[in-house]
C-alpha cells in the first residue's frame, strides 16, 4: 500500500495503536523528503502523511507520519532518518487507544 496524504479529519486508525512521527527538515527540502517517505513507505502498510509544512517559530520543515502496521516496530524507519541528512531531527510518539480507566466515574 502506497503512504497516502490526509487532512487530519478524515483520519480513521483501524488498530489501537497508534505511532507519530514528527520529523524536522531544513525547510528547501520538505518536499524532497516526503517523495523520500513515499518511497519508504511503497510496499509497507499503515503510513499517513498527515501534515506536511512548516513550524511557526524558526521555519523548518515538518512532516507527520501516522502509523498504524501493529507487526511494525519502525526501527527500520528510525536507522532511515539518522542516516538521512535532510533531516534535521524526529521524534516517535505512540498511542495505545483509549485508557480503559477513562470515562469511569
Amino acid at each position: 500500500m502506497t503512504m497516502t496524504t490526509t487532512s487530519s479529519e478524515e483520519t480513521t486508525t483501524t488498530t489501537e495503536t497508534v505511532v507519530w512521527c514528527f520529523i524536522l527538515t531544513k525547510p528547501r527540502v520538505t518536499d524532497a523528503v516526503a517523495e523520500l517517505l513515499e518511497q519508504w513507505f511503497a510496499e509497507r502498510e499503515g503510513a499517513t502523511l498527515l501534515y506536511q509544512g512548516y513550524s511557526e517559530k524558526k521555519g523548518q520543515g515538518v512532516l507527520l507520519l501516522e502509523l498504524t502496521d501493529p507487526n511494525d516496530d519502525y526501527g527500520w524507519l528510525a536507522e532511515a532518518l539518522d542516516q538521512e541528512k535532510r533531516i534535521a531531527d524526529y521524534s516517535f510518539y505512540e498511542d495505545d487507544g483509549p485508557d480503559e480507566a477513562e470515562g469511569e466515574d
